[in-house]
């Protein structure tokens, strides 16, 4: 599907979480970039860049929506695929070890966030 079309569902889900509870504060982790070998159609890091980017654009805009991409940092090489270590090994998913780190890292992003 389209970047609109995504963003379309996402806007559906955030409207039905509110209407369940109007203050909830929702949390939209940043897609994370896909290995070097994984990089093609649907799961190609430009496209998820582009998801990334109306992801922002949408926290942004919506009271109570916060974008969480900063755990990239974590698991991006310099030339902005997932990096070998954190790699699964399919380029698509993430080692024990880089899950670990991102899992300790948003634990972190939501309590600054709850304060």
């Amino acid at each position: 599907g389209s970047v609109s079309a995504t963003m379309n569902n996402y806007k559906k889900i955030v409207k039905l979480l509110k209407g369940v509870n109007k203050n909830i504060k929702v949390v939209l982790m940043a897609l994370p970039p896909v290995g070097r070998s994984h990089s093609s159609g649907f799961a190609s890091n430009p496209r998820i860049n582009k998801v990334n980017k109306a992801y922002q654009r949408f926290a942004s805009k919506t009271k109570n929506v916060y974008y969480y991409g900063s755990y990239r940092r974590l698991i991006t090489s310099g030339a902005g695929y997932l990096k070998g270590s954190a790699n699964g090994g399919d380029g698509g998913h993430w080692s024990a070890s880089a899950t670990i780190k991102v899992v300790k890292d948003l634990k972190k992003h939501v309590k600054q966030l709850l304060g």
